[in-house]
C-alpha cells in the first residue's frame, strides 16, 4: 500500500496546454528571419514546407470564409517591412504575397495591403516609398501589378496617384518602366484622371477581349475533341461490326464445310452398305 501510495504521489498531474492563436501558427510555420540590416543585401529566410502549407492553405478553396479571414490576418500580422521582403524574395513572393493576392478574399487584401504599403504623410518621401521599391524590383514588381489587378477602381487610381511622385525613378529601370505602362502611369501624368480613365477603359476591353478569344478557342478545341471522340468511337464501332461480320461469315462457311463433308461422308456409307448388301445376295 505505501509503495502505491508513493507511485501516485509521484504521478505528475496533467496540465491543460494553451492552443496557439492563428498568427503563432503561421509564424511557427513559416519561421521567418528578416535581412541582418535594411541595408543588407542578404536574403530573407523562411523555411520552405511551411511556406508551402500556407500557400495551400490560402489557396484551398474547400476551407470556409471564416477560416480564410483569419488565416489571411495572421499573414497580415507581419510588419509592412517584412511584407516587403517577402514580396522581394523569390519564395514569399510566390507562396506568400501571391497567394493572398489570388485568394478568395484578394480584394480585401489588396486594399488592406494597398493601406499598409501607402506612406502616412509626404514627409516620409516618395521615393522611399514601398510602391515605388516594389515597382523597380525584379520580384517585387510581379507582386505589385497583382496587386494593381486585385484592387477595386478607386484603389488603383489611388495607387497610381502614388506611383506618379516616383515617376523618374520609374523610368529609370526595365521593371518600373513595365509597371507604368501596365498601370497607365504616362496617361495619368500627361492627362489627369480622366486620361488615366479612358486608358484604363481600353485596356479592360482589350483583357475582355483575349479572355473571350482565349474562352471561344478552349470551348472550339473542346467541342472538336468531343467531334474527335465521337468520330474514333463511331469509327471503332464500324471497325467491330465488322469484324464481327467476318468472324460470323467464316463460321458459316465453316459449317457448310462441315455439312458438305457430313454428307459426303453418308454418300459413301451408303453406297458401301448397298454395295455390301448386294454381295450379300449374290453369295
Amino acid at each position: 500500500n505505501n509503495e502505491n501510495d508513493e507511485a501516485e504521489s509521484s504521478i505528475i498531474p496533467a496540465t491543460k496546454v494553451k492552443p496557439a492563436s492563428w498568427t503563432e501558427c503561421v509564424h511557427y510555420l513559416l519561421c521567418y528571419q528578416p535581412p541582418a540590416s535594411e541595408a543588407s543585401t542578404q536574403y530573407i529566410t523562411l523555411h520552405p514546407n511551411g511556406a508551402r502549407i500556407v500557400h495551400h492553405l490560402l489557396n484551398s478553396c474547400h476551407t470556409s470564409n471564416h477560416f480564410q479571414k483569419r488565416l489571411v490576418k495572421a499573414v497580415l500580422s507581419y510588419d509592412t517591412s517584412d511584407l516587403i521582403h517577402m514580396a522581394k524574395d523569390g519564395m514569399g513572393s510566390v507562396c506568400i504575397l501571391d497567394a493572398l493576392l489570388l485568394n478568395a478574399r484578394r480584394a480585401t487584401t489588396a486594399v488592406t495591403l494597398l493601406e499598409r504599403f501607402l506612406p502616412l504623410d509626404s514627409s516620409e518621401g516618395y521615393q522611399s516609398c514601398p510602391l515605388a521599391t516594389l515597382a523597380t524590383d525584379r520580384i517585387g514588381h510581379h507582386v505589385l501589378l497583382k496587386l494593381y489587378d486585385a484592387l477595386p477602381e478607386s484603389n488603383r487610381l489611388r495607387m497610381v496617384e502614388q506611383l506618379s511622385h516616383s515617376t523618374s525613378k520609374l523610368t529609370g529601370n526595365a521593371m518600373g518602366r513595365k509597371v507604368s505602362e501596365t498601370v497607365n502611369l504616362g496617361e495619368f501624368n500627361q492627362n489627369g484622371e480622366d486620361g488615366w480613365q479612358e486608358a484604363q477603359k481600353k485596356r479592360n476591353d482589350n483583357l475582355n477581349f483575349l479572355e473571350d478569344m482565349i474562352s471561344t478557342k478552349e470551348s472550339k478545341r473542346t467541342s472538336e475533341e468531343d467531334s474527335d471522340t465521337e468520330a474514333s468511337a463511331s469509327k471503332k464501332d464500324k471497325k467491330e461490326k465488322k469484324k464481327r461480320k467476318r468472324k460470323h461469315k467464316r463460321k458459316s462457311n465453316a459449317d457448310a464445310e462441315d455439312n458438305d463433308k457430313s454428307t459426303k461422308k453418308k454418300k459413301v456409307l451408303d453406297t458401301t452398305a448397298s454395295i455390301m448388301d448386294v454381295m450379300t445376295l449374290n453369295q
